[in-house]
């Protein structure tokens, strides 16, 4: 009998497949966007995070409700710092070089947030944590501080059932629009330490209630256990990185086996994991462009072009990286 390291894991999920032909959106945390960046990187149309990296639920929430809604984000939420404007509702890599410039920049985010929920096959949605900052001024919970100073804000845990009712309204508003999509929540493993170590456990218990209560009151949500995989599993500093908080690539690889083996068909993990072996060759940086290179390069764009035709998918965009510029 061979010895076991690990208590593992194996959940019975009813999960909808995905393939090529598919467009899914990831919206949430940074571990949302690990897995997105794998999706990507295998072939599949996804949308990631339009309006940046957003942990908390409430911003999550409003942005997919304002998207709906065609409901303008309000410029009394925009400041300026460092000859740069950025808004209290979206991350700072969400900036741009003049107020004007931002509102624009905004519009067309939402706009193509509401598209993506309007076409998905498959929304993921990652809650990062429950603790939020409330502008003093307005009341209103930020998506990011922008490293402006604390006592602007008012810092507080979300309620259960606060999430819980705007998570509730925000689905049916969501299957009002696209009565097909599948919604798929996690909650990220990433944990927020400076919040404190017990707070950061509340904090996750509350969303993870929240996230089994709607897949309880809805059909067509359902809950990806990435968390209790990571920190249950997993278990093991040496799948962290350094700073002790964030999983690392060997982590984020095993949580993309777990995708890979319940939301792939066999035929699509053979095609998703050729695409990736061109990806990675699209990446590849050459001491020198010499002739080699050049051949490499065109061998890359033929098997690019053989797998568009015998799996009936578009790869234009892999291909022009496999273009001599």
């Amino acid at each position: 009998m061979s010895a076991s390291f690990r208590t593992e894991f194996h959940p019975q999920l009813n999960l909808k497949s995905i393939d090529h032909r598919d467009l899914a959106l990831f919206l949430g945390s940074c571990f949302s966007e690990n897995i997105g960046t794998k999706m990507r990187n295998a072939g599949f149309d996804i949308l990631e995070n339009p309006f940046g990296v957003i942990f908390n639920p409430i911003t999550i929430i409003d942005h997919i409700n304002k998207a709906i809604d065609n409901e303008s984000f309000g410029q009394s939420h925009y400041l300026q710092s460092a000859n740069r404007w950025y808004s209290y509702d979206a991350h700072s890599r969400v900036s741009a070089g003049s107020d004007r410039e931002l509102k624009k920049l905004l519009e067309t985010k939402q706009a193509q947030l509401r598209g993506s929920v309007q076409k998905a096959h498959t929304i993921f949605i990652t809650f990062g944590t429950a603790w939020v900052y409330e502008l003093d001024e307005t009341g209103e919970v930020v998506a990011n501080c922008h490293k402006q100073p604390q006592r602007i804000f008012t810092k507080r845990l979300l309620e259960v059932s606060e999430i819980q009712n705007a998570m509730n309204a925000c689905i049916e508003k969501i299957h009002a629009l696209n009565p097909n999509v599948e919604v798929v929540l996690t909650v990220s493993p990433v944990r927020h330490l400076k919040d404190g170590f017990v707070e950061n456990n509340r904090s996750k218990g509350r969303l993870v209630d929240v996230c089994s209560s709607t897949v309880e009151n809805f059909e067509q949500v359902h809950y990806f256990p990435s968390y209790e995989w990571v920190i249950d599993e997993l278990r093991d500093y040496r799948f962290f990185g350094k700073d002790m908080v964030h999983p690392n690539e060997q982590a984020v690889d095993f949580i993309w086996e777990k995708v890979n083996n319940y939301f792939f068909s066999e035929q699509t993990k053979k095609i998703a994991s050729e695409i990736e072996k061109l990806t990675k060759a699209a990446n590849h940086k050459p001491f020198q462009e010499d002739q080699n290179f050049i051949d490499f390069q065109s061998k890359m764009y033929r098997k690019c072009e053989e797998l568009e035709e015998r799996v009936g998918i578009g790869l234009s965009e892999l291909k022009k990286r496999f273009l001599k510029s």
